[in-house]
């Protein structure tokens, strides 16, 4: 097996000005430093990579990674045998929440079953959350959040991890207690993840338990996913990050874990083989952990199509392929 992915190779063998005009292709590629941000499946250890192609590596759970490096060091980190194989990432877009009344939650809320999320941790992955909305806090006033990551945002990174902001419990109620709400605006900038983590674990607060969500005595983790790319959605390395980063705070509070992803994408062939379904069926019989992924946005769209080119020995034939490009789309892969 190539050991650099197709997709990854056909990038770096494309003009970078042609590159640019891709919705897909230029996707983990920073113009500005010149460096790919790649996904690596990989054994051993890999301080010796480290030192010798002077990089920072990511390592998560499961044996994968998340690196940054010059496209010229490529091809020499895959000779590397610790090296099984490297992806570039690609980017997410919403998905859409289903509503708890047809899920039959509220029905587990009562006796004799009682499940209301406590004594365990509940993790959204997402545009981040509103940390002063009445419905993540305790009767006190204190936060249910437990800790937020903010990969959008410079600072203190969590232990182990490279990029973003991490406030911790103690961080949040102080700035709960201060009360003033300026400059906290980037905790989540669209809402979607306020929302989501609403019918997560909205503990009914902002409505006098009018709206309740599916765990509402559950204790949270959040993380709002990095945004870097012009189409303002974030990518499967940051993705892979946040689930690695849920599940190791997870396992030092020794709780059970629900994480929830309301991202998603379309590429590949929906067979389970890419690495982000890789990563996730690796990691998810690490721990006590419930991985929660939406779909079903684009319903029978049939957004993929597959057939045989048929081929007789001597015997000219032409076959037409037709080949649907919606309105206004400037660049599609093939």
């Amino acid at each position: 097996m190539e050991k650099i992915s197709a997709e990854l190779t056909m990038a770096m063998d494309t003009p970078p000005d042609i590159r640019k005009e891709s919705l897909d292709l230029n996707v983990g590629y920073d113009e500005e430093l010149a460096l790919w941000e790649l996904i690596l499946q990989y054994t051993g250890n890999l301080d010796n990579i480290r030192e010798e192609l002077d990089i920072e590596i990511d390592e998560l759970l499961g044996g994968y990674a998340i690196t940054e490096i010059p496209q010229n060091k490529i091809e020499r980190l895959s000779q590397y045998p610790q090296i099984i194989y490297i992806e570039k990432p690609k980017s997410l877009l919403l998905q859409e929440m289903e509503g708890i009344e047809s899920s039959c939650i509220k029905r587990l809320r009562l006796p004799d079953y009682n499940l209301t999320g406590k004594n365990v941790l509940v993790a959204c992955l997402d545009s981040g959350a509103d940390i002063f909305h009445p419905d993540f806090r305790n009767s006190d006033g204190t936060t249910r959040i437990v800790s937020f990551w903010n990969q959008t945002v410079s600072g203190s990174p969590p232990e182990g991890y490279t990029i973003g902001r991490e406030y911790s419990r103690e961080e949040i109620n102080e700035i709960l207690l201060e009360d003033n709400r300026d400059g906290y605006q980037l905790f989540d900038t669209g809402g979607h993840g306020t929302a989501v983590l609403g019918v997560m674990a909205g503990n009914g607060n902002a409505s006098e338990g009018n709206i309740v969500g599916v765990a509402p005595d559950a204790d949270i983790i959040v993380v709002k996913l990095g945004n870097p790319d012009n189409q303002g959605f974030p990518r499967t390395t940051q993705l892979m990050l946040a689930i690695d980063y849920s599940l190791k705070t997870a396992m030092r509070l020794g709780k059970p874990l629900a994480i929830n992803v309301s991202f998603g994408n379309n590429y590949g062939d929906h067979r389970g083989e890419s690495v982000i379904e890789r990563y996730m069926d690796a990691v998810s019989g690490l721990y006590r952990l419930n991985l929660v992924v939406g779909s079903g946005n684009e319903g029978l769209s049939g957004r993929h199509v597959g057939g045989v080119l048929q081929s007789r020995p001597f015997v000219y034939r032409e076959e037409i392929i037709e080949m649907v490009v919606e309105n206004y789309l400037t660049t599609f892969n093939l």
